[in-house]
């Protein structure tokens, strides 16, 4: 099967995974750097990972399906990615850690209190980065 764009553009499963990649890279970067992790914080792969899914998400729903790449799609998509990223990292974290630690179900109890406090101290600040990494990224794959 030809991996085309259903308006004909070819490459959108291409550019999905791109989007997909340039945001769990500026993620896991803006968490190592930014946001170092104090011992009960997710390391920045939990981040890139979930930002990787949320980009390929809204790209795909605001930009890929309706065959317009315009900066002002890639700046929303951005932002969502932005906004959902930093408390949806708490869900594969919590599972992480209830599989590794050996506590029961704890770590995935505090998952929720966690993603809202990090919904309202970090997306935010994720949700402009995101913004402008999608409007640049729209501009590109233009």
């Amino acid at each position: 099967m030809e991996n085309t764009h259903p308006t004909g553009r070819r490459g959108s499963r291409e550019r999905l995974v791109i989007s997909g990649i340039v945001f769990g890279l500026i993620a896991g970067l803006a968490k190592a750097v930014i946001f170092p992790a104090p011992t009960w914080n997710p390391p920045f792969i939990f981040p890139m990972l979930t930002a990787f899914f949320a980009a390929v998400f809204f790209w795909w729903a605001l930009v890929e399906r309706s065959g317009k790449t315009t900066s002002g799609r890639g700046l929303v998509a951005g932002g969502l990615v932005g906004l959902a990223t930093p408390p949806l990292m708490w869900l594969p974290y919590g599972l992480f850690l209830t599989a590794t630690l050996g506590r029961g179900i704890e770590p995935l109890l505090w998952a929720p209190v966690y993603a809202l406090l990090t919904l309202r101290a970090v997306s935010p600040f994720a949700m402009v980065l995101g913004a402008v990494v999608g409007a640049v990224l729209a501009s590109v794959q233009r």
